[in-house]
């Protein structure tokens, strides 16, 4: 049975109050008066609703206990709302006219002063927030839903691949020992002009590559040929939870633009100006998990031997650079029928963040009027409105993605592999 819940989490209210005064002043009768009228209220700075929709599970905690597989979909939703209060202060003075006997000419000037929530400004003058930021989250929960079924397997190692790159394995450890003799011999013999040619950009490139993508790899396979064997000799009959994930942060944007936010006519026309910050941002992060029953009466699969399609993909040339750009691998992966493995249940849970802000960085008043006023000024303190949302979702037994999905991700490393790899290739 679905349920639905709601929560509001305010903070203390806090009061403010905006004074108007009004000045009226007949030239030839010299009289002035004035009117004064007060806005006040009472605000909370910081808003927060939570809700949630579940469903209900009688006997939860029984029933997990008891084994029971629960994988039930969920949404929860946290919505906040900064508004800070600002000081607000605004004079138009008397206009300049001739007050001699034969004209009687009445002109006002107004004052404004007082503290107020931002969204009272806003709303008085029409600003509204920037407009919600364009992202793709599908494609990031295509991701990770990927990785967690790629990860479901009971492989340690791939021997495939290494059956396949054997003979270049054992020529290349050849090689490399061959140089490692000659530099001893060098260093025994004390020839600096053998060991200066080593410290070549090019073989320094060659020797960098040559740890990168041959050395290390050869230090993982030992490292998987040797759990392999540990987990040969384990009982596999047990349940595991495989995961995958991925996050977001790069959308964002900023703009800063003027606003006319009032405008009137009373002899020209009269504009508030402001200078508005927009800002927006959204995180994006989303978990994935399988959860399978591991029944492997054969310990086979965890040499990988049933695998063909990915270690054919592994021997692509290069194909370790597609895959920073592609998750073409983890696809092929996550279709590849997996031996010893029984999926119990699939989710993913993801949480989307945006946030946005509009602040008041400049205002002041302009005019086009014919007469000119004695004094203006227009002057609002610390405006600033903020929006959070916070989008939580579980979601379960997602479909597997059939294409790779976009991920550049280029860290310091993978630059320096490009650079050397196009400089090796081009060279050629």
């Amino acid at each position: 049975m679905s349920r639905f819940r709601s929560i509001n989490l305010d903070s203390d209210p806090v009061d403010y109050e905006v004074t108007k005064d009004w000045y009226t002043e007949t030239c030839a009768g010299m009289t002035v008066t004035s009117q004064s009228n007060l806005t006040d209220g009472t605000y909370v700075r910081k808003a927060r609703t939570r809700t949630m929709t579940d469903i209900v599970t009688p006997r939860f905690r029984e029933k997990v206990a008891q084994g029971v597989i629960i994988n039930s979909p969920m949404t929860q939703t946290d919505d906040i709302v900064l508004d800070d209060l600002a000081s607000y202060y605004r004079w138009n003075g008397i206009t300049k006219l001739d007050c001699s006997p034969q004209r009687s000419i009445i002109q006002h000037a107004m004052r404004v002063e007082g503290s107020a929530p931002t969204s009272y400004f806003m709303g008085a003058w029409g600003v509204s927030h920037t407009a919600a930021l364009e992202y793709d989250s599908q494609s990031l929960i295509d991701r990770a839903v990927a990785k967690a079924w790629s990860n479901a397997s009971l492989d340690e190692v791939q021997a495939l691949v290494i059956a396949a790159e054997a003979e270049k394995s054992v020529l290349s450890m050849q090689d490399i020992l061959r140089r490692l003799i000659k530099i001893l011999r060098a260093i025994k013999k004390g020839d600096g002009s053998y060991l200066a040619s080593q410290l070549t950009f090019k073989e320094l490139a060659d020797r960098y590559m040559e740890v990168r993508y041959a050395i290390r790899p050869m230090l993982y396979d030992f490292a998987g040929v040797r759990n392999a064997i540990h987990l040969s000799m384990k009982d596999t009959h047990t349940r595991q939870t495989f995961r995958g994930h991925t996050s977001d942060y790069d959308y964002s944007s900023s703009t800063s633009d003027e606003f006319d936010c009032q405008g009137w006519s009373d002899g020209g026309t009269w504009i508030i100006k402001s200078t508005l910050l927009r800002t927006a941002s959204v995180k994006i992060d989303v978990r994935a998990g399988v959860l399978a029953s591991l029944e492997a009466d054969s310990k086979l699969p965890v040499w990988g031997l049933h695998h063909p399609v990915e270690a054919m993909w592994e021997l692509v040339p290069y194909s370790f650079v597609i895959d920073w750009i592609f998750n073409i691998s983890d696809v092929l992966s996550a279709w590849s029928p997996e031996v010893g493995i029984r999926p119990l249940a699939s989710w993913y849970v993801s949480t989307i963040e945006a946030v946005e802000t509009t602040e008041f960085v400049d205002t002041r008043l302009w005019t086009n009027a014919a007469d000119p006023i004695e004094d203006y000024q227009t002057v609002l303190n610390n405006g600033c409105y903020t929006t959070i949302s916070v989008v939580k979702q579980r979601v379960p037994d997602p479909s597997r993605p059939v294409l790779p999905s976009f991920n550049l991700r280029l860290n310091t490393l993978k630059l320096i592999d490009l650079a050397v790899m196009a400089k090796n290739i081009f060279s050629h």
